[in-house]
């Protein structure tokens, strides 16, 4: 992942605006502080990051383009999880706009689908507003993101925002995808079994550069069994075995998912990822 220090700058005061916008408190010494990735506080942290090898920097002044090493940046998903509460609702929709084939985006019929179906797939992954209809949570982001002037005009694709916003769910996107693909194949086994041939399979699917390295997390992959396992992905070889939600028993893939589903699942993750990577390194 790679971007220059005008595009960083850009992204950090996207990202400073939305916090602020939905109730995040900053400390004053980020809230008010000059975005310029060379000084303050910004530029102290890239300094840390760098002399721990996480980021190098290529280039000096506004030529300077700021790394993250691919071995590196699984590292930074600890700092993201910390934070990403604040921006997913609209990542979520961000990433329906940017949907193929796309949505109309005077559609907002179209674009709420969209958006429910990502939410549905990531509902293990994120922890959305308690007792709020999806409905509510969807014209709020919406107007938020209009108010920010993030969302893109109408009969355009997504705006340059919501491209930078929408890169926040490919990993998660690239691990249930894997998890999916890992059903075609699978032998069976025991759910920790399953998680460890998704695993596998994401650590060749990185190697070859066909998806980020965070999606090789066994916490994810882990969300993404519990996720197919309640959408009947997985079923006991025979009546007297423990039922299928036990992560303990003995499974396998039920015949529908190994035959069409977990193609068919692949096939609607895919709509939603970028077709190049934007920023790898």
């Amino acid at each position: 992942m790679k971007a220059p220090e005008s595009e960083l700058a850009w992204r950090l005061g996207l990202l400073r605006r939305i916090a602020i916008e939905g109730g995040g408190r900053l400390p004053a010494v980020l809230a008010d502080a000059e975005l310029d990735p060379t000084v303050g506080p910004i530029g102290e942290a890239l300094v840390l990051l760098q002399r721990d090898g996480v980021v190098e920097a290529r280039g000096a002044g506004e030529a300077a383009t700021y790394v993250v090493p691919r071995a590196r940046r699984a590292e930074l998903d600890f700092f993201r999880n910390n934070v990403i509460h604040h921006f997913v609702a609209m990542a979520i929709i961000a990433a329906a706009r940017g949907a193929r084939p796309p949505a109309n985006p005077t559609d907002a019929r179209t674009l709420e689908a969209e958006t429910r179906w990502l939410s549905r797939l990531f509902k293990l992954e994120f922890m959305y507003r308690v007792g709020a209809r999806f409905e509510t949570i969807f014209a709020e982001t919406r107007q938020a993101m209009a108010k920010l002037e993030i969302d893109g005009a109408p009969g355009a694709g997504p705006s340059r925002a919501e491209s930078f916003l929408s890169q926040m769910v490919v990993p998660y996107a690239d691990a249930y995808r894997i998890a999916a693909l890992t059903l075609t194949t699978w032998p069976g086994g025991d759910r920790r079994a399953f998680v460890r041939s998704a695993l596998q399979k994401a650590a060749e699917e990185v190697a070859g550069g066909r998806i980020v390295p965070e999606a090789a997390s066994k916490t994810t992959l882990e969300n993404a069994a519990a996720w197919l396992t309640g959408e009947g992905a997985f079923e006991s070889p025979d009546a007297d075995a423990p039922d299928a939600a036990d992560s303990a028993g003995r499974l396998r893939v039920s015949a529908d998912w190994r035959e069409s589903r977990a193609r068919a699942l692949v096939a609607d993750i895919d709509r939603f990822r970028p077709l190049p990577p934007r920023f790898v390194s």
